[in-house]
């Protein structure tokens, strides 16, 4: 994790201040002595120590105020800034408090360059009384690392001699464009070396130290400046060379911004790319990277963390259709479905075959935030998901569209009720809904009771391809599709294919599958299980699932 930390190290009498050296060998441990004497060291984690944008070098001077615990006006005599504020050398610096024994105290810490904190006309203004950092846009260009800064309010009780650990983090966005082309022929033939980009977007003005809300949102352009140098790319640095870097002020949890961005050379514009509801948050590098002098189309745009996680990468979209290849852009689908954006209209295609090891999976789509755009999966495999919830749980929780040519390949999902492998859970009623094509290999899909109101509920409707599918309308159905090794565990409506389904089930394949109903914690007995469960479907008295093959599929009752 990249952050600038703070240590609370020693005390050694009131309002003394010093600087250390950032070298491990030399972080000696110290003892703290007398009574409320509280000493904070800030340092900067080793693997910062590198140069490129973001690496938190520029942070040299650190500034604070103490106040008592829920206030907003410092403690008299005790706010250190301007030409008071401490050297950071080699980002370390200590603070030593004297402190009262029993009181609690909020601590804002603020660190900046050395060129912000001294400039004329300052970018980075604190008023300590009302904890509020105002940010002036005014005159900014691009690629301007000065502007690096981190800030933290760290709440304390004294009870004698304390060592404490606090994090400094940024309040900002990292927003950069990477270029593929920039050594093409072409390009320098056209317009030379000398080249500029300036960036046109949204950022807010004011954040509030004390509770991290921010306030003033306005158009902001960072003017022309020449291309970084000496930089790396964070994504693929071997293809794409740096073009432009900038720091925005953003909430703490994700939003989206629209990005404008122009590259000239000394007598034109060469091109213009404007990137709609591009993904910020505070601590995160959005990457948009591709072929940015010769495209306005060609680019794809990634929010990685800094030091945060976890991390999203926005596919490309392209036609309408989000190109989806890796699982943090898969969990990017996820995140924008799940917080109100259904994708009406839009397709989602896999391009590439996607390992989820190690990935905490949420499911796509919610009974709010229901998924409506097609899942195309181009034949490729998915394999080592795991997924765990309560209601509406599998790879897709909860949709209204079809998922189509796609494999998974060592799944486990678990929850209370409406669990499969591909989809939860559709709606009644759903004309366009559909499963075709899609083979799922070594599943363990289980659903438990849960207690509400003091007694069990749920445990069923659980399906290696669905969870729960009712009498969705149109041309609804589950075609064609393979389950080859699973064992599928619940109280009732569980099968091979589908939990529960009352729409056509057709077509499918189910071989080397163990049904078991388990009434082990006495939730439902042996009578309202019976027959409440199948080979392709649970639901027994269905007229529509018909023309099903069925190999090997078992059946075990425990706890009678």
């Amino acid at each position: 994790m990249k952050a600038v930390k703070i240590f609370t190290l020693a005390a050694a009498g009131a309002m003394l201040f010093g600087a250390v050296s950032c070298s491990s060998e030399e972080n000696v441990s110290v003892t703290p002595v007398g009574d409320g004497n509280v000493t904070l060291r800030a340092s900067l984690p080793a693997d910062m120590m590198t140069r490129a944008f973001g690496d938190g070098l520029q942070a040299k001077k650190l500034s604070y105020a103490v106040y008592n615990a829920g206030e907003t006006t410092p403690i008299a005599g005790m706010t250190v800034d301007g030409d008071d504020a401490i050297d950071m050398a080699g980002l370390t610096a200590t603070v030593q408090l004297k402190l009262v024994t029993g009181r609690s105290y909020d601590i804002i810490f603020w660190a900046e360059s050395a060129a912000t904190a001294t400039a004329a006309q300052k970018p980075y203004s604190v008023t300590w009384d009302g904890q509020t950092l105002d940010v002036d846009y005014d005159a900014v260009a691009s690629n301007d690392e000065s502007r690096d800064a981190f800030f933290v309010k760290h709440t304390l009780t004294v009870t004698g001699p304390m060592n404490e650990d606090v994090v400094l983090r940024r309040p900002f966005a990292q927003v950069n464009f990477g270029s593929d082309d920039l050594a093409e022929k072409s390009v320098i033939d056209a317009y030379g070396e000398d080249l500029q980009t300036s960036v046109t977007t949204t950022a807010y003005t004011q954040l509030n130290l004390g509770n991290g809300a921010v306030d003033g949102q306005k158009e902001v352009t960072f003017d022309y400046a020449g291309l970084p140098e000496n930089e790396t790319f964070p994504v693929q640095p071997e293809k794409y060379g740096y073009v432009s870097m900038n720091y925005l002020l953003v909430p703490a949890d994700r939003s989206i911004v629209d990005l404008k961005f122009d590259i000239r050379n000394a007598t034109q514009v060469i091109n213009t790319i404007t990137v709609s509801a591009a993904p910020v948050q505070r601590n995160y590098r959005t990457n948009i990277y591709g072929s940015l002098l010769t495209s306005t189309a060609d680019f794809n745009v990634r929010i990685d963390p800094i030091f945060e996680e976890p991390g999203y990468d926005m596919p490309v979209l392209e036609n309408n259709t989000y190109k989806v290849s890796t699982p943090a852009e898969m969990a990017w689908i996820a995140a924008t479905v799940n917080s109100g954006d259904r994708m009406t209209g839009k397709t989602i295609s896999i391009e590439a075959d996607m390992d989820f090891t190690g990935v905490e999976w949420t499911p796509i789509g919610t009974p709010a935030n229901v998924l409506n755009a097609d899942i195309e999966g181009n034949g490729h495999t998915i394999s080592n998901l795991k997924v765990e919830g309560a209601q509406s749980v599998g790879f897709v929780g909860y949709t209204w569209r079809k998922v189509s040519n796609l494999t998974f390949e060592n799944v486990e999902v678990r929850g209370n009720n409406w669990v499969g492998v591909v989809v939860g859970h559709t709606q009644d009623g759903c004309p366009n809904f559909g499963i075709d094509n899609v083979t799922v290999k070594n599943a363990t899909v289980i659903t438990t009771p849960r207690l509400v109101n003091g007694a069990y509920d749920d445990g069923d409707k659980a399906g290696v391809i669905m969870g729960y599918y009712p009498a969705a309308g149109g041309n609804s159905a589950i075609t064609n599709c393979t389950v080859d090794g699973a064992t599928v565990t619940g109280y009732r409506d569980i099968a091979g294919i589908v939990g529960y389904g009352n729409y056509t089930v057709t077509g499918n394949t189910v071989k080397n599958v163990q049904i078991i109903q388990d009434l082990t914690n006495g939730y439902k007995t042996k009578a309202e299980v019976e027959n409440r469960w199948g080979e392709v479907n649970g639901n027994r008295n269905s007229d529509k699932t018909t023309g099903n093959t069925v190999e090997n599929v078992t059946y075990k009752l425990i706890g009678e």
